[in-house]
């Protein structure tokens, strides 16, 4: 896949813009928890929310152990997310009781867990290069003694 970004908002550096994306997905998963209140997804949003609070904090540990494989679990949580978010938005719609407010900010969220996946993605790859060239310059060190 070709998407991909050399720093988060033009000046952050990926490892720690993942970490404060873990954080700052976590808070507004919290109040989503909080706020979640549609009887046809309540279950199933709850269900996510938590998996994407545990992708997260997997999210975390991948930034503080460099451990490339721990990204993927957020990736997936993230498309999960975006997916109840985005039928939810549609519910949101038809529902006839909600703010243009209420709207926004959930076009909003799904806007910017696009872009929170597309800066995990990036570091995702940033790490595999970056085990990848180690593990080039180790085997080639090794192999021309």
């Amino acid at each position: 896949m070709k998407v991909r970004v050399a720093k988060c908002c033009l000046f952050v550096n990926l490892r720690l813009a993942c970490f404060m994306i873990a954080i700052f997905d976590t808070c507004v998963h919290i109040v989503n928890l909080q706020m979640c209140n549609h009887p046809v997804f309540d279950i199933l949003a709850t269900f996510v929310y938590i998996t994407h609070a545990l992708g997260c904090f997997m999210l975390v540990l991948s930034v503080i152990i460099e451990m490339s494989h721990l990204v993927i679990v957020y990736l997936i949580t993230n498309i999960m997310q975006a997916l109840v978010l985005t039928v939810s938005s549609y519910y949101w719609v038809t529902c006839q009781e909600n703010s243009k407010f209420d709207i926004s900010v959930a076009i909003f969220s799904i806007c910017i867990s696009i872009y929170f996946w597309i800066v995990a993605y990036s570091y995702l790859r940033l790490c595999k290069e970056r085990v990848s060239d180690e593990y080039f310059a180790s085997f080639s060190k090794s192999f021309l003694r």
